[in-house]
């Protein structure tokens, strides 16, 4: 049985570093879908099939009349793998390592961090 996941047309920020020994390239991209098990970025120049990456994907919490309140990011790292290089764009496909932490940040504040959540 083939297990459907929803897709959401969303853009969020993501860091994407190729992993490879001699050190990988990062790129800066918003995604344009994601679902459970896979991302789409629109890039002018993707990187090839097969190619093993580590994503950092950042959602931001904070309301944009409450710049002032402390508002809360989740980072999402995962790891995947380049499974459709096209003119427009790439897909990623997401492997089960990922790792979610919840931040608690002032927004537009010089202050710290108050609190770290991590979940597995």
């Amino acid at each position: 049985m083939v297990r459907k996941f929803e897709k959401y047309d969303i853009n969020v920020p993501a860091k994407i570093e190729v992993i490879s020994p001699e050190g990988g390239e990062c790129i800066f991209l918003q995604t344009i879908s994601v679902s459970a098990k896979e991302v789409f970025f629109c890039t002018a120049e993707s990187l090839p099939n097969n190619v093993m990456v580590r994503l950092e994907l950042t959602l931001d919490f904070t309301k944009p009349e409450k710049l002032s309140s402390v508002g809360t990011t989740i980072l999402i790292n995962v790891t995947g793998k380049v499974v459709r290089s096209e003119n427009v764009g790439m897909t990623i496909l997401l492997n089960e390592d990922y790792q979610i932490t919840k931040l608690r940040i002032p927004a537009m504040s010089g202050r710290t961090a108050l609190a770290v959540e991590t979940w597995y």
